[in-house]
């Protein structure tokens, strides 16, 4: 070995490239300097390997340095005509305008073909000039070894972790797959197109968003079916996008010759507007305008955007934008319209951009007139009606305008004052703040409150009747989810003493509260409305308008109008209005035609059994308003096909088919889950999707889903992903979940009154009634109360309920049940509303049913003693299942009865199992056990209480540790203890 001193830097950087050649799967650089003796060197060994990286023959994956196949990748010389090598110059040159940073790769390669070109064609020296000009670009801090990185994962075809940040939102961390890198000449970017792994799914990422690149040794491969540049053939540059937005242009005379010259996208068409002579028609049809705008405002006052509308309004504020800057529109003369005008409501992508918060009411009063409007369901104009006692045809024509109200406190100094920037502006505008400090902060919610009890008399209108104008003050207040208290009033009014607002500010109050009852008070009452009960009226009226407002505060379709004049602002917020209704899925159809009897609602259950067809003899009358039904019968009558054919008739007087399902546990919900899209999709032909709400469906709920319902291709609806996050959850026109979220709507917790407005008018079905211990039902008789108050139908299923459950669960819908025999009846079927009340006792499907019922005595720690019974016990029955109270007593008899019997179907079920894990066992356990299940000739379950309640199996053999008998029987009532009920197999 040369001595290392001897060495040239060249030959100890080879050295360096060697020693990593020599181990392909990775060496550190301490093992580097080892290997090469030069351990005190390390900072030289490091700054070798730094440089053999920058040239593309290593990368570095966390501490281990990896070799790139470097030699396989050089380029062959090139033999090029003297037409082809300026064509490469004409490259060159668009190359060096697109790079506005330095860029070394770009510059080196200039450089190489240069030298090149000089030799054999004599025109390298253009081309060297323009290296020498991107040499001269300033550099960006990290931008060069990005680059460099993307470049290499895409030639290595290796994964590269990214730290992405883009325009919109936070920054996130993603291992992306380069499947095609393109340059776009708008904003001299690179862009790259793959399979980015966060959110698994084809992504387009701007290069320079991309905060640190690190290659991985992850290889991936780009799929045959990946379009290549073909992907890009919609796009006006790089953004991608399968629907398609159909632009028409028309062009003065004065640029059609420079428009005909070229061919700007392969769809456009050209010909001459045959209303305006001279004038050039220019259409065609791209994937998003986003990237489309800058070519279009290029052109001045010598184009104008016939399509589409969003686009027109799009140009209209931005040159409304322009004209104030270059003073078309100056600030002397400001009406007291422009100065409210002026004051934000939301601010933009920067905080300099503002949506005028006059325009936000506005935004969210159109929203609330489409809901109480056709094709929306009539649910919401019913459920409003009945709790501001109103008549339902009339609301849309002045309950928007309540409803715009609720930010009526944004105008005002402490929230002008939020935004500094904003504030700057206004105080430049000529806006005094007065008084105000920075420590002085007051919410708008309670602003609006003090407008509506000091300030709204100047409006000179007639006075809401006293519940009304009440509703309307706490809906004000509590529109944000938390109900303002007589101790934050009390603390308001000192602070609002204190901020002292100029004169100013209360007439711009009134007259935003002038200009919404102008745009949105289409026509009052002849007498106002007088609700019955305030707390209804307030419960609808916040929940109801905090659905207009976060519908109404979609920045998608709500963009900042801050210089439009009202005039023209108003069809650009009822056409976004209208649009976000429909995106949300509120224009879905809700209301079926399916039959109203058992036989033709379920051809695949007939013959019905008692209970079930007993329902088809309810009296209609009985059913035309809000009631609450009790269905007790044993497991195995068919409760929940009864319960869904009762909701069916139900539909009928209220037009709409809206329901909820409540159960115990998130494993019966799910189960239920599928069942509920099945009826949905094949008995009533809705093409809306339930939505299953449990604090565990985000993760679950895609796998469970069936095939999609109706046509609209393969995956969920849109539509469904605005219910999402769980406050709003329970608006969806469908829903299966657990009862703690129903229950959420009777209890003082933040965006209750949201809940309860997504209950209020649907038919609400509550199973396994009886598994409710005193707390959960001291909780469901209150949300009982208001499910009465708010309209909703109830219907209550269980085995079995005791005398006095069943009378509380009666008396907090706001009835008594009858005495006498149908407290005693079984099975049993009771009505109750304001229409009269019904009852009958349907003979049970199996009246010979006789299930027998022994005790086992063996003690809880001795499980092998439990698993000999059991083996015992399966010898001559066949399958069993047994139930313990914890998950340790699980654990230990199921490895007893493993060591006692490997030859056994043994299955373990618990809660402590990943979701994942647990959801393919309860799909094993109903493939075996279920209705429909291949049962094995011996088998056994054992599990905790998750078992007992979330899974229809049967057993000819079931124990329990220490679960009521009553209660083992009304959840499995095919089941019983020790002895079987049929042969055995």
């Amino acid at each position: 070995m040369p001595r290392i001193d001897s060495e040239t830097k060249h030959q100890r950087k080879e050295r360096v490239w060697i020693a990593v050649q020599r181990h392909p799967s990775g060496v550190t650089e301490a093992e580097v300097a080892d290997f090469l003796g030069m351990s005190r060197q390390r900072r030289t060994v490091n700054n070798y390997l730094r440089e053999l990286e920058s040239e593309g023959k290593i990368y570095k994956d966390s501490t281990l340095w990896l070799p790139l196949d470097y030699q396989a990748t050089r380029l062959r010389a090139l033999d090029l005509s003297p037409e082809e090598a300026m064509s490469l110059y004409l490259a060159a040159r668009l190359l060096v305008k697109q790079q506005d940073k330095r860029n070394e790769p770009a510059e080196t390669a200039l450089l190489k073909l240069a030298q090149a070109l000089t030799a054999d064609a004599g025109v390298g020296q253009e081309i060297e000039q323009a290296a020498r000009e991107l040499a001269q670009q300033g550099a960006s801090d990290g931008y060069e070894s990005i680059f460099r990185t993307i470049i290499q994962g895409y030639i290595y075809r290796k994964r590269v972790e990214l730290r992405y940040r883009p325009y919109h939102g936070q920054l996130f961390s993603t291992e992306f797959a380069t499947y095609l890198i393109e340059p776009s000449a708008i904003g001299y970017s690179t862009y790259i197109v793959g399979y980015s792994r966060v959110p698994n799914a084809l992504r387009t990422y701007k290069v320079e968003r991309i905060e640190e690149a690190r290659l991985t040794r992850n290889d991936y491969s780009i799929p045959r079916d990946f379009p290549g540049l073909e992907i890009l053939h919609n796009a006006w540059s790089i953004i991608i996008g399968e629907e398609l937005t159909r632009i028409v242009l028309r062009f003065s005379p004065r640029v059609r010759k420079r428009v005909l010259e070229s061919t700007w996208h392969h769809s456009e068409h050209k010909e001459e507007d045959p209303n305006k002579p001279g004038f050039l028609l220019w259409s065609g049809e791209v994937a998003d305008t986003t990237d489309m705008l800058p070519w279009i405002r290029g052109w001045g006052a010598d184009v104008e955007v016939l399509e589409p509308m969003g686009l027109v309004d799009e140009l209209r504020a931005h040159t409304q934008k322009l004209a104030r800057i270059y003073d078309v529109i100056g600030e002397e003369g400001k009406t007291i319209t422009d100065r409210l005008l002026s004051c934000w409501g939301k601010t933009g992508d920067t905080d300099w951009e503002y949506h005028p918060a006059v325009y936000h009411m506005l935004d969210v009063g159109h929203v609330a007139h489409r809901l109480l409007a056709d094709p929306s369901s009539l649910r919401w104009r019913w459920v409003m009606a009945r709790a501001l006692n109103a008549d339902a045809e009339d609301l849309s024509e002045w309950l928007p305008w309540l409803v715009a109200l609720h930010d009526i406190g944004k105008i005002s100094v402490p929230f002008q004052a939020l935004n500094e920037v904003q504030m700057a502006r206004l105080e430049a505008a000529g806006l005094e703040f007065g008084k105000w400090q920075s420590g002085l902060r007051l919410h708008h919610t309670i602003i609006g409150q003090l407008f509506l009890t000091k300030e709204y008399s100047r409006m000179q209108n007639p006075a809401l009747p006293g519940y009304l104008q009440r509703a309307l003050i706490e809906m004000l207040g509590g529109h944000h989810g938390r109900f303002v208290t007589a101790s934050d009033l009390k603390n308001a009014g000192r602070t609002w003493r204190r901020i002292q607002e100029p004169d100013i500010w209360p007439r711009l109050r009134v007259h935003a509260a002038q200009i919404l009852q102008a745009f949105l008070l289409q026509r009052a009452p002849d007498e106002w409305p007088l609700p019955g009960n305030v707390s209804v009226a307030i419960m609808a009226l916040t929940g109801f308008t905090i659905l207009c407002d976060w519908l109404g505060s979609d920045s998608r379709y709500f963009r900042p109008y801050p210089d439009t004049d009202p005039f023209d602002y108003i069809p650009i917020s009822r056409r976004q209005a209208e649009a976000v209704i429909k995106e949300a899925g509120f224009f879905q159809k809700t209301f079926s035609n399916a039959p109203v009897s058992f036989a033709e609602l379920f051809p695949d259950r007939l013959p019905p059994r008692p209970l079930q067809a007993a329902i088809d003899d309810i009296p209609s009358d009985i059913l035309t308003q809000p009631c609450l039904a009790l269905i007790e019968a044993p497991t195995g009558e068919g409760k929940t096909e009864a319960a869904l054919m009762l909701a069916r008739r139900l539909a009928v007087a209220s037009e709409t088919d809206e329901f909820y399902y409540a159960l115990p546990t998130t494993a019966t919900s799910n189960q239920m889950f599928g069942r509920l899209q099945e009826h949905l999709r094949d008995r009533l032909d809705l093409s809306v999707q339930v939505k299953l709400v449990h604090g565990q469906a985000f993760l679950i709920e895609d796998d469970l889903r069936i095939e999609p319902l109706g046509d609209d291709g393969d995956g969920v609806h849109p539509a469904m992903l605005w219910f999402n996050p769980k406050k709003r959850a329970l608006l969806a026109p469908f829903g299966v979940g657990t009862i703690d979220q129903a229950e959420l709507s009777a209890l003082n917790v933040p965006h209750n009154a949201l809940r309860l407005i997504g209950l209020a008018g649907k038919v609400v079905i509550l199973d396994e009634v009886h598994a409710y211990d005193t707390y959960m039902t001291t909780i469901v008789e209150q949300m009982l109360r208001w499910l009465s108050a708010m309209g909703s139908s109830v219907i209550l299923l269980s085995a079995t309920l005791p005398t006095a459950k069943r009378a509380s669960l009666a008396k907090a819908y706001g009835l008594i049940p009858e005495s006498g025999e149908t407290l005693q009846a079984y099975p049993n079927l009771w009505i109750g509303g304001d229409a009269g009340t019904y009852w009958t006792s349907p003979p049970a499907f199996q009246p010979d049913r006789r299930l027998s019922l022994d005790s086992v005595h063996l003690p809880h720690d001795q499980p092998q003693a439990k698993a000999d019974w059991l083996v015992k016990e399966l010898a001559d029955v066949g399958c069993g299942c047994w139930i313990t109270n914890t998950v340790e007593r699980a654990q230990q008899l199921y490895a007893a009865v493993r060591q006692r019997a490997p030859e056994l179907n043994c299955i373990l079920l618990h809660a402590r199992f990943p979701l994942e894990e647990r959801q393919r066992i309860e799909g094993q356990l109903a493939s075996r056990y279920g209705p429909n299940g291949k049962r094995p000739r011996r088998g056994l379950v054992i599990g905790t209480q998750v078992l007992e309640q979330s899974l229809d199996l049967d057993f000819d053999l079931m124990v329990s540790d220490l679960a009521p008998v009553d209660l083992l029987l009304q959840r499995a009532g095919r089941l019983h203890r020790h002895q079987r009920s049929r042969p055995p197999l």
